[in-house]
């Protein structure tokens, strides 16, 4: 694990309505994000050779006025890379499919 990921992985754990509401104002005030369940970590695996893979944070997230839930995942970069849109659509089709609920993938760097 990168030495950066601890440290943001705590701070979006405690500011996590904050981050929200700077990463994604546009479903921040649908979000009930003090009732927010930070998941367990989940593997996956990722292209031909079976890469096993693990997401940064996967947070369960209420939908106010909605019912229902939304899952934001998030995944910290220290740097931009090529690849990263195809990985996060990957991760975010496994997710959906095993939890059936729409997905909301924020990439921080």
């Amino acid at each position: 694990m990168p030495k950066h990921d601890p440290l943001f992985k705590t701070l979006l754990r405690d500011f996590f309505g904050d981050f929200l509401s700077l990463a994604a104002p546009e479903v921040a005030p649908q979000m009930n994000a003090a009732g927010a369940v930070f998941l367990d970590k989940e593997l996956f695996t990722e292209g031909p050779q079976v890469r096993r893979r693990e997401v940064d944070l996967l947070v369960r997230v209420r939908q106010r006025g909605l019912g229902g839930h939304l899952l934001v995942h998030i995944e910290i970069e220290a740097r931009a890379r090529s690849g990263i849109a195809r990985r996060l659509r990957a991760y975010s089709a496994q997710i959906q499919a095993r939890h059936g609920i729409p997905v909301l993938s924020i990439v921080l760097t």
